[in-house]
């Protein structure tokens, strides 16, 4: 009774709570203005990290419980740090490199805190488990900035950071369910989930409502980035790990995909990773012609299957070295492909036959859903990339996503 009233409670504090946030937002200018690549056509108040974190606090009241793990509790302090540090990015644009410092501090403090570490890649090459010894430190502080910075960099529409993060925390509270040693995360898991979805409610693009009410900006989407990362590296390392470190990967897959191909491609024309450009997944789908919403709910679906498979891969008995092996080979397809799909025309006959397949498959979704979802976005099917980038330049950003 107790966690059925939690859970209603945190999600009704978070959806509220913009009522109040909203408009403190506007009048200290923590907005996010309409122009460049942007299509959001108002000034849209940069409050759901915020939300997010009062629902939390209002979950927190009724577990403080969860304050007495210590690994817990070096965990949300760090969270608060970090959404600090994000909400002050929100305000005044934070040069690059004194982020990721800040970030990086407030790191290797939870670090320290909490005793967590990636001691163990697992058996990754079928030729036994990878023990990290003294590159612990190092690697972990790698593993959750990259975490971090994925989920910001796929901060790119209405509803896509807040529902990668909320697909992986679903799936690991029930992984933690009816694991006695892992109630505190489980408890913790579900009320993030409720958080997450209170957001989702003024964020996402409905039939009904056709903008976002709030976005996350940095503040939200370092914090939840920085929170998912955290829990992974717990569930997966720890005494009572649930799975290998190779399906944590799965787990995140599609902000993993993204986040490499992106700064591959970007490395490969001499550009910085983190200035802004239309070359994330999302934007491909876009400019082939599929509108905001269709092109959130082909991620979350993408997301869904990486972590099925995953998961019954492990199930069914298959070694941690085949999905770390896999994860490999979908990662090289993903940067190939996304190489070749960029281009106006492809110039493969698999990234041709790929193009074709989305032309189809939107004309497709156009017909079942037959407007229900139109946002704005052209939807003709067979746009040319190229073309789309010039008449449609605007990202529809749900925040400051490069």
């Amino acid at each position: 009774m107790l966690n059925d009233l939690s859970w209603i409670t945190t999600f009704l504090v978070t959806l509220s709570s913009f009522v109040y946030l909203n408009r403190i937002a506007k009048k200290i200018n923590l907005v996010d203005h309409p122009g460049g690549r942007k299509l959001h056509k108002t000034s849209t108040p940069l409050t759901g990290g915020a939300a997010i974190v009062l629902g939390g606090i209002s979950y927190l009241c009724f577990h403080p419980h969860l304050l007495n793990n210590s690994t817990l509790l070096a965990i949300f302090s760090g969270s608060l740090a970090i959404f600090i540090i994000g909400l002050i990015d929100d305000l005044v644009d934070l040069r690059a490199t004194l982020r990721l410092l800040l970030q990086g501090i407030i790191t290797l403090s939870v670090i320290a805190g909490s005793g967590l570490l990636i001691n163990s890649f697992g058996d990754l090459l079928f030729l036994g488990p990878i023990v990290l010894g003294l590159s612990a430190v190092p690697i972990t502080l790698f593993s959750i900035m990259a975490g971090v910075n994925a989920v910001n960099l796929s901060d790119g529409l209405d509803g896509l950071a807040s529902g990668l993060v909320m697909i992986p925390l679903l799936i690991l509270s029930v992984m933690t369910h009816q694991h006695p040693m892992l109630a505190d995360v489980s408890q913790l898991l579900m009320g993030l989930c409720c958080a997450i979805l209170g957001f989702l409610l003024v964020n996402f693009r409905f039939p009904w409502r056709q903008k976002a009410h709030a976005f996350l900006g940095d503040a939200g989407s370092t914090t939840l980035g920085f929170l998912l990362a955290f829990l992974l590296v717990y569930i997966s390392q720890t005494d009572h790990s649930l799975f290998p470190p190779a399906l944590a990967l799965w787990l995140f897959a599609i902000p993993l995909l993204d986040t490499a191909s992106v700064i591959s491609s970007r490395m490969r024309q001499r550009r910085s990773p983190f200035k802004p450009a239309r070359d994330h997944l999302h934007h491909l789908l876009l400019d082939r012609g599929f509108s905001v919403t269709q092109t959130v709910l082909i991620i979350y679906a993408s997301a869904c299957l990486f972590s099925l498979f995953a998961i019954m891969s492990y199930r069914l008995g298959l070694s941690e070295s085949f999905l770390f092996i896999g994860f490999l080979i979908l990662l090289g397809t993903h940067i190939w492909l996304m190489q070749d799909l960029a281009r106006p025309t492809s110039r493969t006959f698999i990234g041709s036959n790929i193009s074709n397949l989305i032309i189809f498959l939107n004309g497709q979704t156009k017909e079942v859903l037959a407007g229900s979802t139109s946002t704005g976005i052209s939807t003709s099917t067979g746009i040319n990339p190229s073309l789309a980038s010039a008449n449609n330049p605007p990202d529809p950003s749900s925040g400051k996503a490069a």
